[in-house]
């Protein structure tokens, strides 16, 4: 973190801790609930306090969107959105976390469950128009809802996100929702 600040010149928002693997069905990103003030939910919160610092809404009424990203597969993303979601619903913010791997989509294994439906279906309307209320996801915290990744071979998936469906979707969940979380 430190060496790739000064190469970009940019000030890092924090240094999450390595965090061991966890049984299938579960996620560092529980310990938000089960272990609050272990090290992990201490660096998403201060993650949080960051992103709030220097957050930029287009609109006041619209919700803060912010993408987790990586440069290699497996890299901790889905638990560190899944861990920043949790830290804004436990704030009161009513968020949503979206699964945006639609070639390999794994957030709903940090939850251990297997979902019907999820983005494509409702992207593309799936099987009689797909509602988002259809495939959303409850999560154990308060105030959060999950809209789990979903997989088709056949689906161009690199222009799914970049599309209009992906828009106007943002543009209505941006006015029911405080804060935006992409996987």
């Amino acid at each position: 973190a430190g060496q790739m600040s000064a190469i970009l010149r940019l000030p890092g928002a924090v240094q999450l801790p390595l965090v061991a693997p966890v049984a299938v069905g579960g996620s560092p990103a529980d310990t938000l609930a089960d272990a609050p003030l272990t090290a992990f939910p201490e660096a998403i919160r201060r993650l949080r306090a960051t992103l709030d610092a220097r957050a930029v809404k287009p609109k006041p009424e619209m919700a803060m969107v912010i993408m987790v990203i990586s440069a290699e597969p497996r890299e901790g993303t889905s638990t560190v959105a899944l861990g920043l979601a949790r830290a804004y619903g436990q704030s009161g913010l009513r968020t949503l976390l979206i699964d945006c791997d639609l070639r390999l989509p794994g957030l709903h294994t940090h939850l251990g469950q297997t979902p019907a439906k999820g983005l494509i279906d409702v992207l593309t309307g799936g099987e009689a128009g797909t509602d988002i209320k259809d495939a959303l996801i409850v999560d154990r915290v308060e105030q959060v809802s999950i809209l789990p990744g979903s997989w088709q071979p056949h689906a161009p998936t690199d222009t799914m996100v970049a599309g209009e469906a992906f828009a106007a979707l943002l543009t209505e969940q941006g006015t029911a929702h405080d804060v935006i979380v992409l996987d």
